[in-house]
């Protein structure tokens, strides 16, 4: 996937010879806080609907452009790049641009870059499983082949940093399948500490201990 394919339909651009009432009314319909302006397809900033609470109705737009102080996404970048930009700035949309003159190409609302990462592979049914290491003895290599032993695959992978100090980091493990017992008793026979497991799932033969178990203690 790339940017290119979450393009908006429905967000456009403001014109820097807009009028304030129409950028209020544009920013309130899209749920914005924020718009770029474009003239002649290049960027020129953007307009935040904060700075326009005391701006007149019939004023021009270009008394309150403010420039962006940031790389604008490509057509060709992947999505995560969006992920990056949009936890730096707190923009609620960011324009992408095209060609090596770097002209406007569309606009990324954030709920629309949301909406494609939940329909990735991240959000399928699976565990989520968290481990605590250092750095250097990170291996996606190794976690890979611990995991693809006992019948699971990596369908998604993200690092954290937990300490800076001791160089400490955080890998976060998603799978194919919430069944991860065996997957769990490898890593820990690896050595490696295990912190968390989301969407984690008992196996049938655990649920029909538990059900024999149950059935026992009402019996007696």
């Amino acid at each position: 996937m790339l940017v290119s394919e979450i393009l908006s339909n429905d967000i456009f651009a403001l014109k820097k010879n807009d009028k304030v009432s129409a950028a209020r009314i544009f920013l309130e319909d899209w749920g914005q806080q924020q718009l770029p302006v474009v003239d002649d397809n290049n960027v020129l900033g953007f307009i935040y609907h904060e700075d326009l609470n005391d701006a007149r109705d019939n004023e021009q737009l270009d008394k309150y452009i403010k420039p962006y102080q940031v790389r604008l996404p490509h057509l060709e970048d992947h999505p995560f790049e969006l992920i990056k930009l949009f936890a730096q700035t707190g923009f609620s949309c960011i324009p992408v641009m095209h060609g090596q003159k770097n002209k406007f190409a569309g606009i990324v609302a954030l709920k629309q870059l949301i909406h494609a990462l939940g329909e990735s592979s991240l959000a399928q049914p699976g565990a989520i499983i968290n481990l605590e290491l250092s750095a250097r003895d990170y291996s996606l290599a190794e976690l890979s082949r611990i995991i693809e032993y006992n019948d699971q695959k990596i369908i998604g992978l993200f690092l954290f940093s937990t300490d800076k100090e001791s160089n400490k980091i955080t890998v976060s493990i998603k799978l194919n399948n919430t069944d991860v017992k065996s997957v769990l008793a490898a890593l820990e026979r690896f050595g490696y500490a295990i912190t968390s497991v989301h969407q984690y799932s008992e196996s049938p033969s655990d649920m029909s201990g538990r059900l024999d178990w149950l059935l026992k203690y009402l019996n007696t």
